[in-house]
């Protein structure tokens, strides 16, 4: 399948079964665009690093946001570098909450304070939010180079892998990006008849966007919209058509 059959095919699904009065394109932009410093930056790498599997449900920042926030120094992200390290943020957590799950490394709020901390220590070697940008725009030269940014931040930062790495930056604003995640994952499988790693799944949908002129964040996005149904700005859920889609583009 060629890359406009594939994208009109998901498009034109989409116009047909979105709910009645939403407006797409609001979904298409982008979320963050406004950051203003690094703290900022930092604040959103917690955010994604929290953002895999069952974290969200396990830390449940929602009901425990004020808390948190003090505890990381309202994402002074020098002052927990300065104060903690992975353990003692780890044990200051399972103290203030009362976990009471297995005291391992595969806990999830171990593995969070290990992203925390080494998120702290990747953002403390940018002086100003213009070289973070810098930084970014060094790695825009082609799919190659975009794929190599989210590469390094996997190494830099533990349990940060590559999709969440993608879903940091898209979600920072930067629309050259789109998160490689199970859905996209299993769409590019079934069109291609193959198995793919959120490596290669990350530069098959990118391919695709710049061949029909698209960003890739607005594929991510009709791609995410049709196998969730969650239109989360309009706080309105309807049921997923992933199947449908699938069955459309087989």
């Amino acid at each position: 399948m060629n890359s406009n059959d594939f994208y009109n095919k998901c498009y034109n699904l989409l116009l047909e079964i979105k709910p009645r009065d939403v407006d797409l394109e609001k979904y298409f932009v982008g979320d963050a665009k406004g950051f203003q410093t690094l703290q900022d930056i930092f604040y959103r790498l917690t955010i994604s690093a929290r953002n895999y599997q069952s974290m969200p449900n396990v830390i449940g920042y929602t009901h425990r946001k004020e808390i948190i926030d003090d505890i990381l120094f309202k994402y002074e992200y020098t002052k927990i570098l300065n104060n903690y390290n992975v353990d003692s943020l780890y044990r200051k957590f399972r103290k203030t909450f009362n976990i009471t799950s297995a005291d391992t490394k595969m806990n999830a709020w171990f593995k969070w304070s290990n992203s925390i901390i080494d998120s702290a220590k990747f953002i403390s070697k940018f002086n100003n939010i213009e070289e973070f940008k810098k930084f970014v725009e060094c790695y825009s030269f082609n799919t190659y180079t975009r794929a190599s940014l989210p590469m390094l931040i996997e190494k830099e930062i533990k349990g940060i892998g590559f999709a969440l790495a993608c879903d940091f930056l898209k979600e920072l604003g930067y629309t050259e990006y789109c998160k490689p995640d199970v859905h996209i994952i299993d769409i590019l499988n079934a069109i291609d008849n193959t198995k793919y790693e959120p490596y290669q799944a990350f530069k098959r949908l990118v391919q695709i966007s710049l061949d029909v002129n698209v960003t890739p964040y607005k594929l991510d996005k009709i791609i995410w919209l049709l196998c969730s149904g969650s239109y989360y700005m309009d706080e309105i859920k309807i049921k997923s058509y992933k199947q449908e889609l699938i069955n459309i583009l087989w």
